[in-house]
């Protein structure tokens, strides 16, 4: 084991001490092992002193490429050995939840889980984190070595691969992938899989369609050579159906995810995209039923609980809403979904069953649960909307009164309700409108109109909770109808100046009105239009065209049946294969003539004149790049498959 251990720097978090004995005996077999190969395995009792350790290895610097203006570096952990049970409400998946989506640890550590009992809900939403392997306590040691051996040796074969996805280097990563693929080396069906996820990454959805799509016949041949049963390959049918999804093609992606549920219900990726089309295409009490049956098979992902709740709620299915919330509101505290808000949707449904003694409940925990924590002015923004709610039910107008000036005064002093949920934005928006505050319930429903891409199910409930009050059911209309004309304004304008040739003005206009609003599909559309049309217009430039699929690909997620997503999508397919070509080019040159790069440009060119219409230029500078191979590098075992298609193009095209 230690040759496979050598200068590894391990951490292992249990609460007792008896299994770290046990662990420390397997992978250190000897005393003097930690010595002669550099070997250090510490330990941490606790979730808050494992976070602390992990932590204390990072550091922050300023960075203008990444989304929050910093980047995390350090010397990480190389492998982490988790239990599941880590005392106090905290788990193991827990533990990786924060650290993968907190960036405290590069993909490049190995994440182990350890458990004691095989409960099946528990062990489920661990796996969806993805570990690198799960060890129960009655494993043999040699079991245990196997496993460990294995993570351990995977990783460093694809530590490039890896590196390069943790940096968010795609076209790194997917030169890496296509290298080892082409050199069919042992872990190449897990890279095949790695580089579907790295091109949905990229937006490239037509060529990560086509790897999946190679993926499943792949299986398929597999298995009538083996005269077998074709096994499901769940991973490979949810990126196939993804890559659809984004391609416009809804109805074969929703038909795909349909099948995999059935055929593969443990993997629950298929569920959320499924509960997601069905959302994007206006059909919320379909995406319950799917969210229902996935938070049955693993009710410890709260994202997915608390997406439940609130898809409950619109449908009006109180049972449902309520046993998200209480799962949410009970055991969720050390998950990410953790927010005061909770017990606010909670108070809501208390309040319509006319439980009040439960709804006071929910208003004493949330002051109560978070005072000392980052959250303590959101939680007596949120009690306060609560005892509004509640007084109002009870006739106490004068109480009512004071809760709703508090919820206003602490959202003018900084609490954000742009951040929270649209239920509880609108909410919010309605109870200042009826309470004499119509200027903040005027502003807070617009920010929520401007930022939906349900703005027709924003207006409807703030209708409903207003149905009693004409004049305030008129301010709503009004609202809605204002906002739309400024959104309409401001893109013709934007429109304009970019056709005017003030393309950097028009990004720069476009931009701002992304950060007031990232999930407008108005706003998407036009933003990806403008990205396409530099491309076009301008020159073909791959980070302009990862910009403009990726508004694109916001604009499908949040509204598929946008009436400019057709021309859209159109329009990147044709300057996909453009700019996938000057990306090579680029490659090439940055390379310095590295000939698994120069392999990879051959073989992409010769695959586009295969697919595409040919193109004399590119077949020249194809077969350049192959005599410098031939050249600089003549016993490459890659360069005869390369010489074979360079010779079948020229018959196809009658060049010889």
């Amino acid at each position: 084991m230690t040759h496979w251990l050598r200068n590894k720097d391990m951490l292992y978090v249990e609460p007792n001490s008896t299994f770290y004995s046990h662990m420390s005996r397997v992978l250190l077999p000897d005393i003097d092992s930690k010595t002669k190969n550099n070997l250090s395995l510490e330990r941490a009792v606790t979730y808050a002193d494992a976070l602390k350790k992990i932590q204390s290895k990072v550091e922050e610097i300023l960075d203008s490429t990444t989304t929050t203006g910093k980047k995390k570096i350090g010397k990480y952990h190389d492998i982490i050995f988790c239990e599941y049970e880590l005392g106090n409400g905290k788990t193991a998946q827990d533990l990786l939840d924060k650290l993968r989506k907190e960036e405290l640890i590069p993909l490049s550590t190995i994440f182990i889980m350890i458990a004691s009992e095989d409960v099946k809900s528990k062990v489920m939403a661990v796996l969806e984190y993805m570990p690198d392997a799960y060890i129960f306590k009655w494993n043999t040691p040699d079991d245990m070595e196997k496993r460990i051996m294995r993570a351990v040796r995977d990783r460093a074969e694809l530590i490039d691969i890896y590196t390069a996805i943790g940096h968010k280097e795609y076209e790194q990563a997917l030169l890496f992938c296509d290298t080892y693929i082409h050199e069919k080396k042992r872990l190449t069906p897990y890279v095949l899989r790695l580089r579907g996820f790295v091109l949905i990454e990229l937006h490239k959805y037509e060529e990560a369609k086509n790897a999946y799509q190679q993926i499943i016949e792949m299986e398929k041949a597999k298995s009538r050579l083996e005269n077998r049963d074709i096994k499901p390959i769940p991973y490979a049918q949810s990126g196939l159906a993804k890559s659809l999804y984004y391609l416009g093609e809804q109805e074969e992606a929703e038909s795909i995810l349909t099948e995999l549920v059935i055929e593969s219900p443990d993997y629950m990726e298929g569920y959320d995209l499924l509960s997601e089309i069905y959302l994007g295409t206006d059909r919320p009490e379909e995406s319950q039923k799917i969210l229902e049956k996935a938070t049955v098979k693993s009710p410890h992902r709260f994202d997915r609980q608390k997406l439940l709740g609130l898809t409950a709620l619109d449908n009006e299915d109180i049972e449902w809403a309520k046993a998200a919330f209480k799962k949410l509101t009970n055991e969720g505290r050390t998950s990410n979904s953790w927010h005061p808000e909770n017990f606010a949707h909670l108070a809501e449904i208390h309040t319509k069953e006319g439980d009040m003694r439960a709804a006071d409940a929910c208003v004493k925990r949330v002051r109560n649960e978070f005072k000392e924590s980052e959250f303590k002015d959101v939680a007596k923004f949120c009690a306060a909307t609560m005892e509004h709610s509640i007084y109002t039910q009870r006739g106490d107008t004068e109480k009512a009164k004071l809760a709703l000036e508090e919820a206003v005064f602490l959202h003018k002093n900084g609490v954000n309700v742009g951040e929270m949920s649209e239920r509880m934005q609108v909410g919010f928006a309605c109870g200042c409108i009826e309470g004499w505050h119509d200027e903040v319930g005027v502003n807070v429903l617009e920010s929520a109109l401007q930022g939906s891409p349900r703005k027709e199910l924003i207006t409807k409930r703030a209708e409903k909770i207003l149905k009693d009050n004409p004049k305030a059911v008129e301010i709503i209309k009004v609202v809605e109808k204002k906002t739309q004309e400024n959104i309409d304004s401001e893109l013709e304008n934007v429109i304009n100046i970019f056709r005017s040739w003030r393309h950097d003005l028009s990004k720069r206009m476009i931009n701002i009105l992304l950060k007031e609003s990232p999930n407008n599909p108005d706003i998407l559309a036009k933003a990806a239009y403008i990205y396409f049309w530099s491309i076009d217009t301008i020159s073909p430039d791959v980070t302009t065209f990862n910009e403009a699929k990726k508004y694109l690909n916001l604009l499908i997620r949040n509204k598929p049946n946008h009436p400019e997503r057709e021309s859209l999508t159109k329009q990147s397919k044709i300057l996909n294969e453009t700019v996938r070509l000057m990306h090579i080019r680029h490659a090439i040159q940055k390379s310095g003539d590295d000939p698994d790069v120069l392999i990879t440009a051959v073989r992409t060119f010769f695959t586009y004149l295969n697919t595409q219409q040919f193109h004399e230029k590119i077949f020249k500078e194809a077969v350049s790049i192959l005599e410098t191979l031939v050249k600089k590098y003549p016993t490459h075992n890659g360069i005869s498959v390369l010489q074979s298609q360079e010779k079948r193009i020229r018959m196809k095209n009658g060049m010889m």
